[in-house]
């Protein structure tokens, strides 16, 4: 690994990252203080003026009573896809093909570095953002839900939900970068590592509405992990780790083998 270049990383990236760390932490705040422990009656009612429609795309006629099912349903849903795949979008961008684009890794190899060693780097800068961004959820959500709430909060169902996304996120953040280092057109990149996750998760959620839809979720990898049930104790996340552990060792090996072999615009 290039130090220097991880820490150009940092330098480059690290207001990008605190952007997504604010907002996802904020978010979970604000449904800690919303959670009734008393019960979901104020919740339900709240829920009873939305459309049919929304709150079954949504699922949250099914959200459990207790703390950790609350955040399972409202957290570890619908946000945990849709905010950390932004960020993964646009860094599988930004830590290969911007670099590619604008020629900067031409000069990267004029260097003692190697090209494995420098997309090594930068693989490990995104895995690493993105256990600081679940490590700052984990300390967030389980230091508030003590103080506002003691022994309320399941911590154990809690962090298997977190580290469960943890890997999902970081599988796509992957595949993601499988695409920066396939293509030297930042275009292009944007392009397919928009389409697979956004594919992936209407599969995911078009499976949820409807019977007809169900056998949708066996093509998305999204539905291998499932908050909601994490958090109520119906679901094994050793599987899920294992599914997403897969997913990231082959990706990573395919983004080594594929930059080695590419030629780069000079």
């Amino acid at each position: 690994m290039s130090l220097p270049l991880f820490l150009k990383n940092i330098k480059d990236n690290f207001l990008f990252l605190l952007i997504f760390m604010f907002l996802m932490n904020v978010y979970l705040a604000v449904l800690i203080y919303m959670y009734d422990p008393s019960g979901m009656g104020a919740f339900n009612d709240i829920v009873s003026f939305l459309p049919n429609r929304l709150v079954v795309f949504l699922d949250l006629a099914t959200i459990d009573s207790s703390m950790t099912g609350f955040l399972g349903g409202l957290f570890y849903g619908l946000p945990i896809y849709v905010f950390p795949m932004i960020y993964c979008i646009v860094m599988g961008n930004r830590l290969v093909t911007k670099y590619i684009y604008d020629g900067s890794f031409a000069c990267f190899l004029e260097t003692p570095n190697s090209r494995i060693k420098i997309i090594t780097t930068q693989a490990v800068y995104l895995i690493l953002s993105i256990g600081l961004l679940f490590l700052s959820i984990q300390i967030v959500g389980g230091q508030m839900s003590e103080m506002m709430y003691p022994g309320v909060l399941d911590a154990a169902l809690f962090t298997q939900m977190n580290v469960g996304a943890a890997f999902m996120t970081t599988a796509i953040a992957m595949i993601n970068f499988f695409f920066g280092c396939i293509f030297n057109d930042s275009k292009l990149t944007m392009f397919f590592s928009t389409a697979f996750p956004v594919l992936f998760f209407m599969l995911t959620f078009l499976s949820g509405l409807s019977d007809r839809f169900a056998a949708l979720k066996n093509f998305s990898i999204y539905s291998v992990y499932n908050g909601a049930a994490i958090g109520i104790g119906q679901a094994d996340v050793s599987s899920v780790i294992a599914f997403f552990s897969a997913a990231i060792v082959l990706s990573l090996a395919a983004s080594l083998g594929v930059f080695f072999m590419k030629r780069l615009p000079i």
